[in-house]
């Protein structure tokens, strides 16, 4: 175990990183807790593989890394005395291009399988729309 500050010490010395995902967005960007744009950072400095385990269930097909608005939370938690002079963003965004695989029910997919995986997840939301 080491803390967060430690990070890239770490992964130095791993052979991959796996992170969880609160979502994928239809553009393979990845909503997760803030610091995994980080540790996907440092994979690609150390040239390690970053994979992210999440069921498919996790795909936001109708949000792409511009259109997602991450979580923030009262700046009391981090600074109570100057609470308004503090960000508390809970969630950040690792762009696609840094996942080396999503681990998933199905296997683990590639970039191109998760984006047909997207896309089968984007038609079942557009015939939905037309069952009214």
């Amino acid at each position: 175990m080491v803390t967060d500050a430690q990070l890239s010490l770490a992964v130095a010395r791993a052979d991959l990183v796996l992170v969880g995902a609160d979502s994928i967005l239809s553009d393979l960007a990845v909503v997760n807790k803030t610091g995994t744009y980080l540790a996907a950072l440092a994979a690609s400095a150390h040239h390690r593989g970053f994979y992210v385990a999440a069921d498919t269930c996790k795909i936001q097909a109708t949000l792409d890394s511009d259109t997602c608005i991450l979580e923030s939370k009262s700046g009391k938690e981090v600074w109570p005395r100057y609470a308004e002079s503090c960000d508390n963003v809970y969630f950040d965004i690792t762009p696609g291009q840094l996942v080396s695989g999503f681990v998933t029910e199905l296997g683990i997919l590639d970039g191109p399988r998760m984006a047909r995986q997207i896309l089968n997840w984007q038609e079942v939301i557009t015939s939905l729309r037309h069952i009214r």
